[in-house]
């Protein structure tokens, strides 16, 4: 981009000869700086929309066997966490999560100290995973 910008640089001040080198350096100062923001702006868009995309997911597995190590889980727990709560009932199923429910998974999944929950009589692997662009 800046050898470009620089090529463009050193065209401009051979077709404005007339003109200071002062004024030339003004404009050039000017629309870098004008070509930073919006780079910067397209940056900043770029990273929303990324954050806030759809892009989260989280599946469960129920388990045949009982593994050697798990966190119980209660039915009042789960109920506090609507997408882990779905992912249990629809188990093998993946899908879509918003971020902040994903982001409240992950903590509660982080407390328990392991991603192999029992609840009930059930044993269920929580996998929570999101594309990276």
């Amino acid at each position: 981009m800046f050898l470009v910008y620089w090529t463009l640089f050193a065209i401009g001040i051979l077709v404005l000869r007339d003109y200071s080198p002062g004024f030339i350096l003004k404009g050039f100062a000017i629309s870098l700086g004008a070509l930073f923001l919006i780079s910067a702006g397209f940056f900043a868009l770029g990273a929303y929309n990324h954050m806030n995309s759809d892009e989260y997911w989280i599946e469960t597995e129920k388990l045949e066997i009982s593994p050697d190590e798990f966190a119980v889980a209660t039915e009042s727990e789960i109920e506090e966490y609507p997408a882990l709560r779905k992912a249990l009932m629809n188990a093998g199923e993946g899908f879509t999560v918003d971020s902040a429910e994903w982001i409240r998974v992950e903590k509660f999944l982080h407390l328990k100290v392991s991603n192999v929950i029992k609840v009930n009589n059930d044993y269920y692997q929580v996998r929570l995973s999101m594309s990276v662009a």
